[in-house]
């Protein structure tokens, strides 16, 4: 079981900081940032950053889940040589992504999805999302419009020729 360390800031266990790197093709890959952790935390995509940070909920105990999967059967110990850990990468001294930065704030994890806030750092604006699709449709918005500039340049110049 981890513990979270106790921050500078009151209730900064609550916190995850997003460093995105990459969103092409609406694939989102970057770094997760917490507390309880000294070293970040990659995904590859966004239900990798998804399972990543219930993962990490679940260590933390914040915010419980409201559903929990039921089994009636025992539980099977998992096999022998599969990987259960994140993969990681060493924490550099700021916690900003090439492409943007988040700070994520799940308050509930109510009907099996996320409600909270998140904030985009670089811009100070803070959106309320009462659903993981929510939380993806504010990543397209705030990161959308650069993969789809591309795509539309692409598209005019392709129907010019």
């Amino acid at each position: 079981m981890s513990v979270a360390r106790t921050g500078a800031l009151p209730n900064s266990y609550k916190f995850y900081t997003i460093a995105v790197n990459r969103f092409e093709n609406r694939r989102l890959e970057g770094l997760v940032f917490h507390e309880s952790r000294e070293d970040a935390v990659v995904f590859k995509s966004l239900t990798q950053m998804a399972c990543v940070l219930n993962r990490m909920f679940d260590e933390n105990h914040y915010p419980m889940k409201s559903v929990d999967q039921r089994c009636f059967r025992r539980k099977q110990s998992e096999p022998d040589g599969e990987e259960t850990g994140f993969a990681t990468a060493e924490a550099p001294g700021t916690h900003c992504g090439e492409l943007a930065t988040f700070r994520l704030h799940v308050k509930y994890r109510y009907h099996a999805t996320w409600q909270g806030n998140i904030t985009h750092l670089e811009s100070g604006t803070v959106y309320p999302f009462e659903s993981f699709m929510g939380l993806m449709r504010i990543f397209d918005r705030v990161l959308g419009p650069v993969s789809y500039t591309h795509l539309r340049d692409h598209e005019t110049s392709a129907h010019l020729v």
